[in-house]
């Protein structure tokens, strides 16, 4: 398979979905394993909770199951999940952005939870999830 011209980056949090475009120019399949890896890892440290006894899991990007570009999806499950999704062109990215914005709302409907509010703003800030995504990947402009 070819690879990807973008690649949606979704990190999913209860209700609350940040999306991010990967710009794959200078990806290979092996760094962008490496990249994933070491996203993935940054952010289950931000969302999971400080005293968890989580042991770590990288998902679709464990050794056996990486493909490199072979996949048009990996995901992380975890405190919230993870998932990265190879897009070929404009019209195939904006579907699934446009799924991820419509589950969002979807589920945010009718919840008025302060507690899951709280969790949301102290493990799920977009701006910090970005300067992580950017110290491992380029984002599309």
């Amino acid at each position: 398979m070819n690879k990807p011209k973008y690649i949606l980056l979704v990190s999913q949090y209860y209700y609350s979905y940040h999306t991010f475009i990967i710009d794959t120019e200078n990806l290979n399949e092996e760094n962008y394993r490496i990249k994933a890896i070491n996203l993935i890892r940054e952010l289950f440290k931000y969302k999971r909770e400080e005293n968890s006894q989580r042991g770590e899991y990288l998902g679709d990007f464990e050794e056996g199951y990486y493909k490199g570009f072979k996949r048009r999806r990996y995901n992380f499950n975890d405190v919230g999940d993870i998932y990265f999704i190879s897009c070929y062109g404009l019209n195939d990215l904006m579907y699934e952005i446009g799924e991820f914005k419509e589950r969002s709302s979807t589920n945010k409907r009718g919840r008025k939870d302060s507690k899951v509010s709280k969790y949301i703003e102290d493990h799920h800030d977009y701006n910090k999830i970005l300067k992580m995504v950017e110290k491992n990947f380029e984002i599309a402009k």
